[in-house]
């Protein structure tokens, strides 16, 4: 197949980019007035942090980036594409092959800023209104998995809400003073709950015993559980059977055995979850799919490419992009389709391993980190070799989804992607985070799914970081 042209930005140019002396500057943050002896010790239910007395990033380059587009009557788009082209001229000597540099103007990587321009025409909104509302992203993401690691009993939900203007953290008892200083640290208003009288790991448990006691009720096979952490709503959406008649044959609603936990059931015509390839075929990444990123074993220095568990036939074929050419036979490693998600791995076969991954058609970036499991309104984007690169919202995180007589947990379902046949075992992203793994869509293909990365630690492997 023929690979999409990139419209808009002429990202080409990303692809060997320095910055001009007087440029390159960390971001500095301009700490909010010190908090007060009960702001510390505070156990009240809400703790509304507003924007102004949160840390305030300060970032010369992109404004003096901004002023030059204002002063010229020109895009900052334009001012950065001018800037760009002047820096990657044949006489910089700024060329760093095809792979997008490790660069960044203040405290934003390029790689986050080619994903923002992305995510800005995605919104229908302009880059600096993409960069104001978003950019903060990251520092959450690394909150939200820090509390999950250090409370992980007590948080009962980590989001992005007001249109990428607030983080929102809850928790089971009191707002532990911790999460309060760590919130403190966050560029943007923060809304901290406590007393929801249940956790993100309650909920978890909760929905997936629900699951499978709905599962266990005769003609009902196809279901998905998700659950609202601002509520404490389970909501099992189950699919008609043949024959259903609500007054003789509705199935019996579980109970939660948390008074504070709710749990509801959907008969519904549910549309599948489908995994975006059902067969193996021929052609681009891999043979029908797309390959996801490259992995390393734990315990060893062992190391592959990772891909949907649905995708791993016992023999496949990697190959590059265009702009790199060449291919190589692969084995399949390890594969699971169930509690885990929907992942593989595959050995490297002939080629070396790259800490890096195809953001776009021929366009490449490093891999910094892997993320957790993504707050609910985050925005995240992916490459398929169908669908190219796009990015979508979060809609659900943590769903249970029973299809196709298998049940699949963990997963994440976002709010657009147009994933289609092709694009299973691509990668989702953020900058040069690592967020998932696709596995296909549902609704039509208005929603895609996928797996979050760090359940390949359940294969024995993890993404390959620089």
């Amino acid at each position: 197949m023929t690979p999409p042209r990139t419209t808009g930005w002429r990202m080409r140019r990303w692809l060997a980019v320095s910055l001009m002396p007087g440029l390159v500057a960390a971001a500095t943050v301009v700490a909010p007035p010190p908090a007060t002896a009960d702001g510390e010790q505070q156990a009240s239910a809400t703790i509304v942090l507003a924007r102004q007395s949160q840390p305030v990033l300060q970032r010369p380059a992109l404004d003096g980036l901004k002023h030059a587009a204002s002063r010229e009557g020109i895009t900052l788009e334009r001012a950065i594409d001018r800037h760009v082209t002047k820096v990657t001229s044949p006489r910089s000597g700024r060329a760093n092959g095809d792979t997008l540099p490790d660069i960044k103007i203040d405290d934003l990587p390029l790689a986050e800023l080619v994903d923002l321009r992305l995510i800005a025409r995605t919104e229908r909104i302009g880059l600096a209104e993409a960069i104001d509302r978003f950019s903060w992203q990251p520092r959450f993401q690394e909150a939200a998995d820090q509390l999950r690691k250090d409370l992980p009993w007590d948080l009962a939900g980590a989001s992005i809400s007001d249109d990428g203007m607030r983080a929102r953290f809850a928790f089971k008892g009191k707002v532990p003073v911790a999460a309060v200083r760590l919130a403190r640290t966050l560029p943007t208003a923060v809304e901290l709950i406590g007393g929801t009288g249940y956790s993100e790991a309650d909920l978890d448990r909760v929905m997936n015993t629900a699951h499978a006691q709905v599962a266990g009720q005769g003609g009902f096979t196809r279901l998905q559980s998700s659950y609202d952490t601002d509520r404490g709503l389970i909501t099992i959406e189950a699919q008609r059977p043949k024959g259903y008649a609500s007054t003789t044959n509705a199935p019996a609603v579980p109970r939660s055995g948390n008074s504070n936990i709710k749990i509801e059931v959907k008969v519904t015509q549910l549309r599948p979850v489908r995994p975006a390839d059902r067969y193996i075929r021929g052609g681009g990444l891999l043979n029908g799919c797309t390959a996801g990123f490259p992995v390393k074993r734990i315990m060893t220095r062992e190391t592959g490419i990772s891909t949907a568990g649905h995708c791993a036939s016992r023999r496949n074929t990697y190959r590059n992009h265009r702009i790199h050419g060449g291919s190589t036979g692969i084995a399949r490693k390890r594969t699971h389709q169930g509690a885990s998600g929907d992942i593989a791995w595959y050995s490297r076969g002939k080629f070396s391993p790259s800490k890096s991954f195809y953001y776009d058609w021929n366009k490449s970036r490093w891999i910094h980190d892997r993320s957790g499991m993504p707050g609910k309104g985050t925005r995240i984007c992916k490459f398929g070799r169908t669908t190219g690169a796009s990015c979508a919202k979060v809609r659900h995180a943590n769903v249970t989804v029973s299809s196709g007589g298998r049940t699949y947990q963990h997963m994440v379902i976002m709010n657009g992607g147009g994933v289609r046949p092709g694009d299973s075992g691509g990668p989702w992203y953020y900058g040069n985070r690592a967020f998932g793994i696709t596995h296909g869509y549902v609704g039509g293909t208005s929603r895609s799914v996928f797996t979050p990365a760090y359940l390949l630690q359940n294969l024995g492997v993890d993404v390959y970081e620089r």
